[in-house]
């Protein structure tokens, strides 16, 4: 009840069609989802693949 309370309010709704354009801009179609760098890990990817792409990321610069 809360959480429909929360959305309705117009700045909350403002911020989440601000999330839902931007999911669709970069081809987000489902959670849980993280940019890490230049890689988009969708899915449930694991500790050790998520920690493995932000080695990558931090090597890359």
């Amino acid at each position: 009840a809360q959480a429909a309370r929360d959305g309705a309010a117009a700045d909350v709704s403002a911020e989440l069609a601000n999330n839902l354009e931007l999911a669709r801009e970069l081809r987000i179609s489902g959670t849980p989802a993280f940019i890490v760098g230049d890689q988009l890990l969708s899915g449930a990817v694991g500790y050790e693949r998520l920690k493995q792409a932000i080695a990558e990321a931090r090597a890359a610069g």
